[in-house]
């Protein structure tokens, strides 16, 4: 019982404080940015940003999508595909196809 108050004290945070020095030490206090930092900062970051689009520079922003391709009329794509059902077909007939995928007993 009193070993575990003993390691209750030394594990506490402000013996570890003490035991670990400025490592544990609360951050430095954060400066807040005046009105006039805050809009002279503002101010600088438009001027770069109109420049950019003026520029051209800014990637990234605004692509375009591919460009479409050329439409094929409606009897050019059933003939086509008149085209390759038939050779498939012939193909089958013929015994020149070939199985796709894993054949023969699984293991």
């Amino acid at each position: 019982m009193i070993a575990g108050a003993l390691a209750a004290q030394a594990l506490s945070p402000a013996a570890l404080a003490q035991e670990q020095g400025p490592a544990l030490a609360p951050p430095p206090a954060y400066q807040k940015a005046s009105p006039e930092d805050k809009a002279a900062g503002k101010a600088q970051r438009r001027q770069e940003g109109r420049a950019a689009v003026k520029a051209g520079s800014i990637t990234g922003e605004g692509t375009p999508p591919p460009a479409a391709q050329a439409k094929v009329p409606r009897e050019q794509r059933q003939q086509a595909r008149a085209q390759r059902k038939a050779e498939t077909a012939r193909a089958a007939r013929a015994g020149e196809l070939q199985a796709s995928g894993e054949v023969g007993p699984s293991k």
